[in-house]
């Protein structure tokens, strides 16, 4: 994984406008398109990473930015708040596909277990550096064109005056109805702040120490690379293939060996984390603000997501 895919990562988590397009994100998962997602306790929804060299790692600023948990929460409560004013225009059948914890699992995994490169030797037999098809994009979904599309948008010629069948529609349709019932607010500051400490820990003379330590492994086991970012190139196009090749595997699993004698996974972990720490401190009144919006809306998503439990 290069520095720039990392980078676009970070800076994209958190940041789904709570009205969204006409076509959804859905992380499906092993659930069909109509189900309503499956309520998994909460508090066995991870987190952090369940294995590998990342297992359990977090960084102060996920405090303040939404974390996969929270997207998952968040998207089945706004998709029930969805199914409930459709349902009041006579569309019982409608069908967004249900939200799976499982990509919860596999974002995790991703999130933190790629930060620093692949980390985990078990995956890298499996797959190398390709990444787990539900870590993957998520599928895009539409209402039905016609009268369901206008009812969930707010717009099209089946309203008449705003209305649908002589019923009042929402601003903005079932969709805007959702979006207002579960704001989600930006959390800029603090996206921000994750990849300027980001930058600043790869800089560090401990992390440049720890690479140069990882290369030097690397050179022992005939791979001739500076950087951990850099180690899936050695590949070249067969890393967008399909399937990995037995190359890929021997490669990423001698890189996550020599994460390990290098101690580079902690030492870059320990660095950002004083890094985000000092960022923090600097900036405590605006990410403090930001926070409680934050935790408001993820708060008021997790009530919608227990009650639609019981």
């Amino acid at each position: 994984m290069s520095a720039a895919v990392l980078i676009l990562a970070l800076t994209g988590c958190g940041t789904q406008q709570s009205d969204g397009p006409t076509t959804v994100e859905a992380s499906t998962g092993n659930a069909a398109a109509g189900q309503t997602a499956e309520r998994i306790a909460l508090d066995a929804l991870p987190a952090a990473p369940t294995k590998g060299l990342a297992k359990g790692l977090t960084l102060p600023l996920d405090e303040y930015t939404y974390s996969a948990k929270d997207r998952y929460i968040w998207q089945v409560a706004v998709q029930q708040q969805w199914r409930t004013c459709m349902s009041g225009y006579g569309f019982t059948d409608f069908a967004p596909p249900a939200p799976s914890a499982d990509i919860v699992t596999a974002q995790a995994e991703s999130d933190m277990g790629r930060r620093y490169g692949v980390t985990d030797a078990a995956d890298a037999q499996r797959n190398g550096y390709h990444l787990v098809e539900s870590a993957a994009e998520s599928p895009h979904w539409e209402p039905a064109p016609g009268a369901e599309t206008a009812v969930f948008t707010g717009s099209g010629p089946e309203l008449s005056d705003g209305s649908y069948n002589g019923k009042a529609v929402p601003e903005g349709g079932c969709r805007g109805e959702a979006a207002r019932a579960f704001p989600l607010p930006q959390s800029t500051e603090a996206e921000e702040a994750e990849v300027q400490t980001f930058e600043q820990s790869r800089d560090d003379s401990r992390v440049v120490a720890a690479v140069a330590a990882w290369s030097s492994c690397m050179s022992t086991k005939g791979y001739q690379v500076k950087h951990p970012f850099d180690a899936p190139d050695l590949v070249g196009e067969s890393i967008s293939a399909a399937e990995p090749s037995a190359e890929e595997i021997a490669l990423a699993s001698a890189d996550i060996a020599c994460k390990k004698t290098s101690s580079l996974v902690s030492t870059w972990h320990k660095v950002e984390q004083e890094k985000q720490e000092t960022k923090i401190s600097q900036r405590q009144s605006v990410l403090t603000t930001n926070k409680k919006a934050r935790d408001a809306a993820v708060a008021k998503a997790v009530t919608a997501y227990e009650e639609g439990a019981k």
